[in-house]
C-alpha cells in the first residue's frame, strides 16, 4: 500500500465527477457525501471539474435545472433512492449521473419508485454506479467511519470496513482484541469479505503480499484518547477545532477582532505538509524562518528600483508565500493564546511524565484548583494520570473527586475508568517525579512564556532546547504501536489475547495464530471507539518505512471523547 488512501479515494469520486457530460454540472449531496467530499475537495477543485454549485438531496427545489447535469453522490439507503426518484419524476435535471457510496445499493427500490405508479415522460437517469467510499479522509492515511462520538454496532464498523478495504483492493489477515466490540467486529468483517470474494466484488491488487489488519478496543486504552497533544496538527483539532481541513480563528486587525477560515491543504501548502507533525515550538520557530526568507527576497527586489523585468515573475509567488505565512502566524498565535489562557503546556508536561510512570500529584491537584483550564482539561488530565500512573488508593481518589467537583467538574467518567485500574491503600502523595524526561518537561512553561514574542523574534533557541522533550517522548512507542509492531514483525507477544481470522481461508479450516512465515510489510491499524492525531502520528512515526494505514469509528478530539463517556455504553 505504497499510495495514499485519501488520494486514492479523491482519484475514484473525481473520475466521476467528470461522468457526467456537459458544461454545467449540479452536484446533489446527502449529509453522508457532504462530509466525505468536505475533506476530500476545496471548492476550486470541484469547478475545476465543472462543478458549478453542490445542493442537499433533502432541499426543496425551486427551479428546474433542464440544461443541468446532476451529479448524485449519495449514502445506500432508501430513503435516498425515494429522493432522488422524485427528481427524475420530476424531471428536475437534463441527465442524472448517480452514485452510490457503498453496496448495497437500493438500486431496485429506485427503478421501482421512479416507474411506479405511471413512468415519467422522459428517463433522466444516465446511470447507476456504487463507490467504496462510505468513510471519511482526513489525512494521507488516515480514515474514520463517523464525524462525530456515538455508539456504532459490529455490523456497522464491518460495513464502513469492507469499503475502505474495497477501495485498496487488499483482504487482509486479521486480528482482533478479545473482549469487546473489537473481537465481534473480526467476526463480522470476516465473513463479509468471504462473501465479497467469493461474488467477485473485491478485485485484489496484490496476489502476493498481504496486508495484515489490527482490531483493538479503545476501552483497553482511555489514556490516550484524553491527552493533550502538542504537535501543529493534533493541537488545530484538539484545541481549535480543525474539521473538513478548515479551521476558525480570532485575528485582531487595526484594533478590530474578526473571524478568518483558513483551509489547509497538503497538496497546495508546502508549510503544513511539512510542520503538521511538528511541535508547537518548532511551529513557530519555522514560522519565523519562512517571514524572515520573505522579507530578505522583498529586499531584494526593492533595490532593483524600476528595474523589476528579471523578478517579475517571482513577485505572485511572493504573494502567495506572504499569505501562507500570515495564515500560519494567525493560526498560531491562537494556539497561543490558548496554551496561556489554559495551561496547556503545563497539562502537557504531567501527562507526559504520568504515561512513563510518574505522577506529580501535588502538580495536578494544583492545576484542578487553579483558574487556568476548562472543566474538561481538569477531568482529563486526572483521568491521564489516574490512568497511567500508580495505582492510588480510596482515600486520595475521594479527594480529587471532590476537588473536580469543586471545580465545576462532573466525575462521572471516573466510575467507568475505576474497573480499568486498580485501587491500593496509600498512606502518601508519591513524591513528584525527578525523571530526565520531567526535568526536560519543566523547560516548556518558560518556553511558552517566551512564546507571544518568539513568534515575532525568532525562536530557533526554544526549539532546540523543546526539541530534548520531544526526543525522548517520540521515543516512546504508545500501546497501539507496540500492539501493531509487534504483529507486523510476528513476535507473538499478543497472539493470546487476540483472535485470529484469514478470510480467504474457510473458518473450520483455520487453526487460531499466524500464517505468515515472514514480517508484514503493510498495517491496518483501526481503533473501535475513537481514535486521535496522537495516535496516528505515533504509529507513522515508529513503524516508518512500512505502508501504515490508520482508523477508528471516529476521530475525536480530547474533550469530545470526554463526552461520549456513557456507563450504559462507552464506546464512542
Amino acid at each position: 500500500m505504497s499510495f495514499s488512501v485519501k488520494q486514492k479515494q479523491k482519484a475514484i469520486l473525481r473520475a466521476y465527477f467528470r461522468s457526467g457530460a456537459g458544461q454545467w454540472k449540479v452536484l446533489v449531496l446527502d449529509k453522508r457525501a457532504s462530509e466525505i467530499v468536505g475533506e476530500l475537495f476545496r471548492g476550486e477543485e470541484l469547478r475545476k471539474e465543472g462543478i458549478t454549485v453542490s445542493i442537499p438531496l433533502d432541499s426543496k427545489r425551486v427551479d428546474k435545472l433542464e440544461s443541468t447535469t446532476g451529479l448524485y453522490l449519495v449514502a445506500s439507503s432508501a430513503a435516498n433512492a425515494k429522493l432522488i426518484a422524485e427528481d427524475a419524476r420530476n424531471e428536475i435535471l437534463q441527465k442524472m449521473h448517480i452514485c452510490f457510496l457503498s453496496d448495497p445499493a437500493p438500486i431496485e427500490q429506485l427503478v421501482d419508485s421512479v416507474m411506479n405508479p405511471t413512468p415519467p415522460k422522459s428517463l433522466r437517469i444516465s446511470e447507476i454506479v456504487t463507490a467504496s467510499s462510505d468513510f471519511l479522509c482526513q489525512g494521507d492515511n488516515l480514515f474514520s467511519l463517523a464525524s462525530h462520538a456515538h455508539a456504532l454496532k459490529p455490523e456497522t464498523i464491518a460495513h464502513g470496513l469492507t469499503s475502505a478495504l474495497g477501495m485498496l483492493g487488499v483482504v487482509p489477515i486479521i486480528r482482533a482484541e478479545k473482549g469487546g466490540v473489537a473481537e465481534q467486529v473480526g467476526e463480522v468483517l470476516a465473513d463479509r469479505l468471504r462473501a465479497e470474494l467469493y461474488m467477485g466484488k473485491i478485485v485484489q491488487k496484490s496476489l502476493i503480499s498481504r496486508p495484515l489488519l489490527v482490531l483493538t478496543d479503545r476501552k483497553n486504552n482511555l489514556s490516550t484518547a484524553l491527552r493533550h497533544p502538542w504537535t501543529y496538527r493534533a493541537m488545530l483539532f484538539d484545541v481549535l477545532g480543525l474539521k473538513a481541513s478548515s479551521v476558525e480563528v480570532t485575528v485582531r486587525d487595526k484594533g478590530t477582532d474578526r473571524c478568518m477560515k483558513y483551509n489547509l491543504d497538503e497538496d497546495a501548502d508546502d508549510f503544513w505538509r511539512k510542520h503538521a507533525t511538528s511541535s508547537f515550538p518548532e511551529v513557530a520557530s519555522a514560522i519565523e524562518a519562512e517571514l524572515k526568507l520573505y522579507l530578505e527576497e522583498v529586499a531584494e527586489v526593492n533595490k532593483l528600483g524600476s528595474d523589476v523585468s528579471s523578478e517579475i515573475s517571482s513577485l505572485p509567488d511572493l504573494a502567495r508565500r506572504k499569505e501562507m505565512i500570515d495564515m500560519h502566524m494567525n493560526i498560531a498565535t491562537a494556539l497561543l493564546d490558548e496554551i496561556k489562557s489554559r495551561g496547556l503546556d503545563e497539562l502537557y508536561r504531567i501527562e507526559e511524565d504520568a504515561e512513563a510512570g510518574v505522577v506529580d500529584w501535588n502538580a495536578v491537584m494544583s492545576v484542578i484548583k487553579s483558574d487556568r483550564g476548562t472543566k474538561e482539561d481538569k477531568l482529563r488530565l486526572f483521568l491521564v494520570c489516574f490512568l497511567s500512573g500508580p495505582p492510588i488508593g480510596q482515600a486520595q481518589l475521594d479527594q480529587y473527586r471532590q476537588a473536580l467537583e469543586a471545580a465545576g467538574c462532573d466525575p462521572s467518567p471516573i466510575e467507568y475508568a475505576l474497573p480499568l485500574k486498580g485501587l491500593v491503600e496509600a498512606k502518601s502523595v508519591p513524591p513528584p517525579a525527578t525523571s530526565e524526561k520531567r526535568r526536560l518537561g519543566l523547560m516548556v512553561s518558560g518556553l511558552v512564556q517566551q512564546g507571544k514574542a518568539n513568534l515575532k523574534k525568532g525562536v530557533v533557541e526554544v526549539a532546540q532546547n523543546f526539541n530534548k522533550l520531544m526526543t525522548l517522548s517520540r521515543a516512546n512507542a504508545m500501546p497501539l504501536t507496540r500492539i501493531v509492531d509487534n504483529f507486523v514483525e510476528l513476535k507473538g507477544g499478543f497472539d493470546s489475547s487476540f483472535t485470529f481470522h484469514d478470510p480467504k481461508v474457510k473458518p473450520d479450516a483455520i487453526e487460531n495464530g499466524p500464517r505468515n512465515l515472514m514480517p508484514f510489510q503493510d498495517a491496518i491499524a483501526f481503533v473501535v471507539g475513537g481514535g486521535n492525531y496522537i495516535e496516528y502520528e505515533n504509529l507513522i512515526e515508529h513503524l516508518h518505512g512500512r505502508g501504515i494505514v490508520y482508523g477508528a469509528s471516529a476521530l475525536l478530539g480530547g474533550a469530545q471523547f470526554l463526552e461520549s463517556f456513557s456507563l450504559s455504553d462507552p464506546q464512542p
